[in-house]
Parts: C-alpha cells; sequence; structure tokens
C-alpha cells in the first residue's frame, strides 16, 4: 500500500505541475500540451522497465532519461504553433544537455561494469518500477520551464537580462560538467575499489561539492 500511494504521488505531482505550466490554448487532441508532454515522459520508463526487469540490468537506465528529455523537446517543437530563434535555442541547449549526459553516463557505467545503487533494488519489481517512474517524474518536473518557453505565444528576447544570464549559466555549466566527467572516467573504469576519497585537484579542488555548481551525477568522489 504504501508503495502504491508513493507512485501515486511521484505521477500525480509532476501530473498537475505540468497541467498547470501548460501554456493556455496549446493543446494535443484536446488535452494541455505539457499534460501529454508528461504522460509520453512516464510512457518511456514504463517501456524501457520491461526489458531492463526481464534482464535485471539498470545499464540503460540514465541514457533512457536522457532520450527522454530529448524525445519531449523534440516533440514541443512539432507542437509549437510557431517558433523563434529565442525559443529553438532553448531547445538546443536542454538537447545539447542531455545528449552529453546520457553519452557520459552510458560510458561511465558501462566501464565501470554496473550502478551499485541497484544492486538490491533491480531483484525486485516494485521497487525497480519505482525507481523508473522516479525518473520520469524528475524528467517532467526538471523539464517543465524549458517545454513552458518553448511552447508559449510569449516569445523570449535574448537581450533580456534573464536570458542573458541563464545561457551563460548553461555554458559554464556545460564546461564544468565536461571537465568534470573527463576527470572521473579513467578512476571510475577500474574495478570497483576498497576505498573511496574525495578529488582533491584540478577543478574539484575549488569547489567543496560539484553537485551544487554543476549536475547531479558529476559526484566528488573518485573510485581509487
Amino acid at each position: 500500500m504504501k508503495k502504491l500511494l508513493f507512485i501515486g504521488l511521484a505521477i500525480g505531482l509532476p501530473m498537475a505541475v505540468a497541467t498547470l505550466a501548460s501554456p493556455p490554448g496549446v493543446l494535443v487532441a484536446g488535452w494541455p500540451a505539457l499534460t501529454v508532454l508528461a504522460l509520453i515522459a512516464f510512457s518511456i520508463q514504463w517501456l524501457a522497465f520491461v526489458p531492463a526487469r526481464v534482464f535485471e540490468t539498470e545499464r540503460f537506465y540514465d541514457l533512457t532519461g536522457s532520450l527522454t528529455y530529448i524525445a519531449l523537446t523534440v516533440a514541443a517543437l512539432g507542437v509549437a504553433e510557431s517558433l523563434s530563434s529565442e525559443q529553438a535555442l532553448i531547445a538546443a541547449m536542454v538537447v545539447i544537455w542531455a545528449g552529453r549526459l546520457g553519452s557520459f553516463l552510458f560510458r561511465r557505467i558501462h566501464a565501470v561494469g554496473g550502478d551499485q545503487r541497484f544492486d538490491h533494488i533491480k531483484i525486485s519489481s516494485a521497487r525497480f518500477f519505482v525507481a523508473w517512474t522516479l525518473q520520469g517524474a524528475w524528467v517532467v518536473m526538471t523539464s517543465c520551464a524549458a517545454l513552458t518557453a518553448i511552447l508559449s505565444d510569449t516569445r523570449p528576447s535574448v537581450g533580456t537580462p534573464f536570458y542573458v544570464i541563464g545561457a551563460g549559466l548553461w555554458a559554464s555549466r556545460l564546461c564544468h560538467r565536461s571537465h568534470c566527467g573527463s576527470a572521473k572516467i579513467p578512476i571510475q573504469g577500474r574495478s570497483r575499489p576498497t576505498t573511496v576519497k574525495f578529488i582533491d585537484t584540478g577543478l574539484w579542488a575549488r569547489s567543496r561539492h560539484p553537485n551544487y555548481s554543476g549536475e547531479r551525477s558529476c559526484c566528488g568522489r573518485a573510485l581509487r
């Protein structure tokens, strides 16, 4: 019962946010566009869950999440009645970020051989299904702002401070994460370690924990 309630919350909250954030008048088959995109996001996760559970593997979990971002962005471009260059640039930023992140995580999990977080999750259908559902919730919640901007009739302007600051943060974080990823891959490609130590060289030395200034998977630990 607790799992069902948790799954219901994990689906209901993002669906509500997406419905409220959907630009008025932008509909797909009579439904708010973002509501439909949110349903697509969850559907992709649940479809991917089936082979993942059959083979008890998490190797394409993160890749599926990134591909979902790209799928929703491309779908939003198709649904938008008209598109400005500024909205197209927002879409490109999402696709570039998701493509970089997904390819990095896919290469990393194959280099390491697996994700220890899933060792006790993937053997249980219920717990593994919750993990995939949460990924759908994560994609919907974090993509709503960009998808709303792409679908909206209100055209953002490149010259506004918010747009300039946002684009600058995106570019700096992309460089940051790319550097962090290249620093971790050679170390994480080794066999699973017996000790874990914080990285204290290069860019890592300038940030207490890159999660706070980079991206979620840029953890401040190196496998030695």
